[in-house]
């Protein structure tokens, strides 16, 4: 989507616990993810949207298999 417009941003949190947990104390309280939780090798995402139509997603990321990868990657 172009900017400026709804669902044009899409922003993802990392988690430092488990992800099931973090969508189970989410969806208590009144959000709706998208689907379950999608898990790959490097980690677990699972994505909902704000009421701007925004995507925000979470990730549990599996560090020893993105580290892997190219380039450097900064823990937050």
């Amino acid at each position: 989507m172009p900017s400026g417009r709804a669902g044009s941003m899409a922003i993802g949190l990392e988690v430092d616990t488990s992800i099931d947990d973090a969508v189970r104390d989410l969806e208590a309280k009144g959000i709706h993810f998208d689907g379950p939780v999608n898990r790959a090798k490097s980690g677990a995402f699972a994505s909902f949207h704000d009421p701007d139509g925004n995507v925000i997603y979470l990730a549990q990321l599996n560090w020893s298999h993105v580290n892997q990868g190219e380039g450097s990657y900064t823990h937050a």
